[in-house]
């Protein structure tokens, strides 16, 4: 007898369970980003919304491309409701393949209209930026790079070099190029650096540790890294590419975040981009030092950095991102044919 009221007992608390677990709302969230930032903002949204939000991180190293395959073999039974991503370009790609749904958020009518889909398929927000990092104990003030042509136009002696330009934000660089200055233009610019003595290595962070060390005079890396170098060494010296009144200005490689056609929490997932859109959200994002711009009012905000551009706003690179699809595949092509071989 006690047997059969222990076994009803615990049928019941597992009835209880079952049903509290059915009354929490949650949202499935694909991201790129770091889970040491991503996770801060995912525990001020459940704390603000009561939203649980059910995570899924990418282990491999290119993060973003491993999401977007796994979103692609997902699309008849989707199992996810948003995907913010780390940069952009893999964001456009799913719109491509109609993975994406259309929202219409709440913040549209305060950002650029480079950074929104004209589809409202996806929109941009905050990001990093391209510079220029320096060893100033190797290079004097007077003969700093400003432009990125002088990366490879410059017949000087220093050693200097960039991520390769086949992977990750600086392919995303030559995409923003391409789209400025045209197919013929772009590829000129990138087959001049081929042509060039610049070193060419395979990450970003691998630029900043080589010129921390001193064996690589300058070369571009993104703001996360320059901060990153600052925070390491004294000798570091920032300059922001193409900021000077006949110059193109710097691109702007941005989060983005996009609804997912059929995503199981539909309603959630909304409320989610609205939150992540909020300026005190991104503003956060800033805080703890995973972007360092904030597109919505085009002004640089990061306290670490901001002395670098002698407290002006920031030139941005004229790029806009509805147009850069066009260029994906010819970008991707001339690269691994000029940077691969």
């Amino acid at each position: 007898m006690k047997k059969t009221i222990s076994l009803i007992s615990m049928l019941m608390l597992l009835f209880l369970f079952v049903g509290c677990d059915n009354n929490i709302q949650t949202v499935v969230i694909y991201t790129s980003v770091d889970r040491v930032y991503s996770e801060i903002i995912f525990k001020d949204f459940e704390r603000e919304t009561g939203i649980k939000v059910l995570p899924v991180y990418d282990i491999e190293a290119n993060k973003t491309v491993g999401l977007t395959k796994r979103l692609l073999l997902e699309k008849k039974r989707p199992r996810c409701d948003v995907f913010w991503n780390g940069e952009i370009t893999n964001t456009i790609k799913l719109k491509n393949e109609n993975i994406l749904q259309p929202y219409q958020h709440i913040y549209k009518t305060t950002v650029n209209r480079n950074y929104i889909d004209e589809d409202n398929m996806w929109i941009a927000f905050g990001g990093r930026t391209r510079v220029f990092l320096i060893n100033k104990d190797l290079i004097s003030q007077k003969e700093y790079p400003t432009s990125f042509s002088d990366l490879y136009k410059n017949k000087d002696s220093y050693t200097k070099g960039m991520a390769n330009p086949v992977f990750g934000t600086s392919n995303t660089y030559a995409i923003g190029v391409y789209t400025l200055l045209g197919k013929e233009k772009g590829y000129k610019v990138f087959l001049d650096i081929a042509n060039s003595d610049i070193k060419i290595v395979t990450g970003n962070s691998v630029v900043r540790d080589l010129v921390i060390s001193g064996q690589m005079a300058y070369g571009i890396t993104d703001t996360d890294d320059a901060i990153v170098a600052l925070n390491k060494s004294n000798n570091i010296d920032i300059v922001f590419i193409d900021q000077q009144e006949n110059e193109k200005g710097t691109l702007v490689i941005p989060n983005s975040v996009a609804l997912i056609k059929g995503g199981p929490n539909n309603k959630n997932g909304k409320i989610f981009i609205d939150y992540i859109l909020k300026a005190e959200t991104i503003q956060k994002m800033i805080d703890i030092g995973w972007i360092q711009i904030n597109i919505q009012d085009n002004r640089y905000v990061d306290k670490k950095l901001i002395s670098f551009l002698n407290n002006k706003p920031i030139k941005v690179m004229d790029v806009n991102y509805n147009d850069i699809q066009k260029y994906f595949k010819k970008v991707n092509k001339d690269m691994k044919n000029l940077f691969l071989q």
